[in-house]
């Protein structure tokens, strides 16, 4: 018979991989410049706290931002889960990212490469683990 610990471990160890596989589409669509997949990573009650800006909140506001953002360039992203908590149907990521971004012509800023951290609140529903609190915190000093 499995322990408490264990079963919570192997329950640890299954949203981890789940966060991971859904870090993995939002790296994907980000690259592509598929703004509108991101719902299935984003819940539609999302709050998302960047740097230098007033938070985005709602799904709609969040995919209409970052198409905009995809309009300037190329972003390429690269998250990586350092330790994942977990309680009931909640989830909350402490992870590390570098995000590289080519601009084009339409540009308002230019071509970057940002590095730091980030805290993720997901939620599950309906079997799905969505992002709903965002808060990414760039190591890059401020120029």
């Amino acid at each position: 018979m499995e322990s408490t610990k264990e079963a919570l471990d192997k329950q640890l160890e299954r949203v981890t991989e789940k966060i991971k596989e859904q870090n993995s589409k939002f790296e994907t669509f980000y690259l592509n410049g598929d703004a509108d997949s991101l719902s299935k990573v984003f819940s539609r009650n999302v709050a998302q706290y960047l740097p230098h800006q007033p938070p985005t909140v709602g799904l709609d506001s969040l995919i209409k931002n970052s198409k905009l953002q995809m309009s300037w360039g190329k972003w390429k992203f690269k998250l990586t889960t350092i330790e994942v908590k977990i309680s009931g149907q909640m989830a909350v990521e402490r992870g590390s990212y570098k995000v590289s971004f080519t601009s084009n012509e339409n540009s308002p800023i230019p071509s970057s490469v940002d590095t730091g951290h980030y805290i993720v609140l997901w939620e599950e529903s309906d079997g799905i683990w969505k992002i709903v609190w965002d808060a990414p915190v760039t190591e890059m000093p401020l120029e």
